[in-house]
């Protein structure tokens, strides 16, 4: 124990600039921001653009080599405020775009700026976190006509099934991790966490997540147990893998509905997608008006919008704010149309691919977590918004996942104190 520390005591007790505690709370910090943002309201965005401002000064070496490296990344967001010039909302694509791209400049400081284990680290606390609380101050819904859901402190209960399932990820990936470095505290408070994230996925009643949730854990214990085969055989498993999570989302369309109504029937609900359908309408005849660019980003749900009015009464949401279409390609396609589609599509495409054969490579913890990311929300891209929202804690985990990708092979180092 005392060989561990010696030399470098200043980097375990002492919270100076190279501590990889800071990268541990400069990650936590907008995680929680974001998930608590049912009780933080318009101090969410204060909180994250903090996180931004303390990774500036306090990692301030590296800013500049992450965003030249996290460039393809930045032209999304840059994308969503180009909108406004064409937007049918100038003034709120603005607003919306520019905390749209306050999301992602945090994710790609975690992602591609700090240390890896204390990104996990400070995933798996700011998660864990929010999953306690939701337990013991989190609300029920109206679910299915009478029925009940738990939508914990989140805005719905898929958005609590989905914090669910990311803390269940998350978790079963620090027993894997804590086990192989002995760090027995890290593992209790994992195998702690399971009973709460598995009565929180489960009473959300959120399908689509827990299908996801399903086919995204075998896929990451396959990925922790072959770190420990050659690279031929890693090699080969990632293929597989890989070539399956692609066909299964090249078909989705094909299996997943059937799926979904097989579980909503057995379940008691709208063999419908819960009105899902209806949306996909009206979103392909709004795309069709418009279809090279869109309508700017976020300028669809407007109040006084009639087609907006329509949906809100149609789904029941009476408070008239964050709803989408629940499908990633129709909701990209209504706010900036076919152009920022293929845009989104290019950029994440390469940085899956990049991400895949890098950890394939050189398979760590962070990189098997971020792969399970990929797995886990790429057959959920058809039927939940994903990445596209700003301030939602699934655009910035997302962002942290494609930003891994491009990480540089070696952060530049910080200057002495």
């Amino acid at each position: 124990m005392a060989e561990r520390f010696a030399g470098r005591p200043e980097a375990h007790f002492w919270l100076n600039r190279s501590s990889p505690t800071i990268d541990a709370v400069l990650t936590a910090l907008p995680f929680f921001g974001i998930l608590f943002n049912w009780w933080l309201g318009p101090l969410t965005p204060v909180v994250v653009v903090t996180s931004l401002f303390l990774y500036i000064v306090l990692r301030r070496e590296r800013v500049v080599q992450v965003l030249l490296t996290c460039w393809p990344l930045l032209m999304l967001p840059a994308f969503c405020l180009l909108s406004t010039i064409w937007s049918q909302a100038p003034g709120r694509t603005f607003y919306y775009g520019t905390l749209y791209l306050l999301t992602v400049l945090p994710a790609l400081f975690i992602g591609a700026g700090a240390q890896s284990t204390s990104v996990l680290k400070g995933i798996f606390v700011a998660f864990c976190t929010y999953t306690l609380m939701s337990v013991l101050f989190g609300r029920w819904v109206v679910w299915n006509d009478g029925g009940l859901a738990f939508a914990g402190l989140a805005g719905s209960k898929n958005a609590a099934g989905d914090t669910a399932a990311l803390t269940l990820l998350i978790s079963v990936l620090m027993i894997w991790w804590a086990i192989e470095q002995a760090r027995w505290r890290w593992l209790a408070a994992a195998v702690a966490i399971l009973p709460f994230a598995l009565f929180c996925l489960v009473a959300s009643k959120a399908t689509g997540v827990l299908i996801a949730s399903i086919i995204a854990l075998p896929c990451m214990t396959a990925w922790i147990i072959s770190r420990r085969l050659n690279v031929q055989i890693r090699s080969f498993i990632f293929i597989i893998v890989t070539i399956v999570v692609i066909s299964m989302a090249a078909t989705s369309t094909y299996w997943m509905q059937p799926l979904f109504d097989l579980i909503l029937t057995e379940t008691g609900k709208d063999a419908g997608l819960t009105g899902r359908a209806l949306l996909w309408r009206n979103a392909d005849q709004y795309i069709a008006q418009r279809p090279v660019l869109g309508l700017g980003y976020n300028a669809f749900w407007v109040h006084g919008n009639l087609e907006a009015e329509f949906l809100w009464r149609a789904m029941g949401i009476s408070n008239r704010m964050g709803f989408n279409f629940h499908n990633t390609p129709r909701d990209i396609l209504v706010d900036i149309g076919y152009a920022g589609l293929i845009l989104f599509a290019l950029v994440m495409a390469f940085c899956a691919v990049r991400l895949i054969i890098r950890v394939m490579v050189k398979p760590t913890y962070f990189g098997i977590f971020c792969c399970t990311l990929l797995v886990f929300e790429t057959p959920r891209i058809f039927f939940e918004l994903v990445s596209f929202s700003n301030m939602h804690f699934s655009t910035l985990i997302v962002f942290t996942m494609l930003a891994c990708a491009l990480r540089p092979d070696r952060l530049k180092p910080l200057a002495a104190q």
